[in-house]
């Protein structure tokens, strides 16, 4: 499940980065392309269709890794101390050496 969740989410930035790549959503090619808001809507439809499985496919992969976490032996402070590593500091390094810079660079 979660490779087909990583697959989803693969094909949504994939499409939104092909419909940047083209320039389609720039004001001189809705000029020149007769149906250029007709593939913008298509697109967009994909990218939300896909989402709607994707997302919440990951949420459920990690409520069952969740409820499979023994807290009993392990401890409820273990877990979270663990889930704090996991997520909130790689989260916090990519804002600082991804997020940031990409935001001032373009």
């Amino acid at each position: 499940m979660r490779s087909l969740s990583v697959f989803f989410v693969v094909i949504i930035h994939s499409i939104h980065n092909a419909m940047e790549a083209t320039g389609i959503y720039t004001d001189e090619a809705r000029k020149t392309i007769p149906d250029c808001v007709e593939q913008i809507q298509k697109g967009r439809g994909v990218i939300k269709t896909v989402c709607q499985f994707g997302i919440p496919l990951f949420f459920y992969i990690s409520g069952i890794a969740t409820t499979h976490y023994d807290c009993e032996r392990k401890g409820f402070k273990k877990f979270i101390i663990s889930k704090f590593w996991r997520l909130l500091v790689p989260f916090i390094v990519g804002v600082f050496t991804i997020l940031i810079p990409r935001l001032y660079l373009t």
